[in-house]
């Protein structure tokens, strides 16, 4: 069992990471598990390395941050332009290969702090690199689906019927399979309904590999065990 897990798995880092994050819809139980832990994690396990501990070379764009009614919802203001690009004069990375981007609440201690919020729809129908990304079956995410090397993205994000409150974009951009920063925010997306006195916080998703005790995660031991032995396989082999 572990064998055509481990065979899957290394299928999977050839053919699938170029063209973007592996999906649920597969009927593969070890792609659907790497699917869901990506999907909260936002975090690339299949790369074996750590993320980058620099500041990111790449930042948000948003139409707004705040609402134009102190007390008009997120959802009756419309959607919001978003576009993640490399930053003005940074020269060393002009570029990126990959990302997953979410939206989620800026208030780390309630029980949803690694769930996606609202709805994405593309800017461009015609992208040739990014497409919406569904977790948990909502479109709820952006991910990269073709091998290019564009300076920036831009897609649409809609806010749910109810209210989410204060709220950012967060993305783990990825540069090539050895460098990637995970933890990349927007500002802050204030919403009139939120009665807190504060814009909120970040909720830093895991940026190590194997430990990371300062950031949410999801994965499982046994998981853990899994990729572990997912990336020896490939290095191996000579895919790495």
């Amino acid at each position: 069992m572990l064998f055509l897990a481990l065979c899957s798995l290394t299928v999977l880092s050839v053919t699938a990471y170029p063209m973007g994050p592996p999906k649920a819809n597969t009927g593969n139980a070890t792609l659907t598990m790497l699917h869901e832990e990506l999907c909260k994690d936002m975090f690339p396990y299949g790369h074996g390395k750590d993320a980058q501990s620099v500041a990111p070379p790449y930042e948000f764009l948003l139409s707004r941050t705040t609402l134009n009614e102190p007390m008009k919802s997120l959802e009756m203001s419309g959607p919001i332009t978003v576009t993640l690009r490399v930053k003005d004069g940074q020269t060393e990375f002009p570029y990126f290969e990959g990302l997953i981007v979410q939206a989620r609440a800026a208030h780390c201690n309630s029980g949803d702090k690694m769930e996606a919020i609202g709805t994405f729809e593309l800017y461009n129908q015609s992208d040739s690199f990014i497409e919406v990304f569904e977790c948990f079956g909502a479109k709820n995410s952006i991910a990269h689906k073709a091998h290019e090397k564009p300076t920036e993205v831009k897609f649409l994000w809609q806010p749910p019927r109810s209210e989410p409150g204060n709220i950012y974009f967060q993305a783990t951009v990825v540069k090539n399979t050895e460098t990637f920063w995970t933890n990349v925010f927007s500002k802050f997306v204030m919403d009139g309904t939120d009665t807190s006195t504060t814009e909120g916080e970040y909720c830093k998703v895991r940026s190590m590999w194997k430990t990371d005790t300062g950031a949410a995660s999801s994965v499982s031991a046994v998981t853990s065990l899994i990729i572990a032995a997912f990336v020896t396989v490939n290095a191996i082999l000579g895919f790495q």
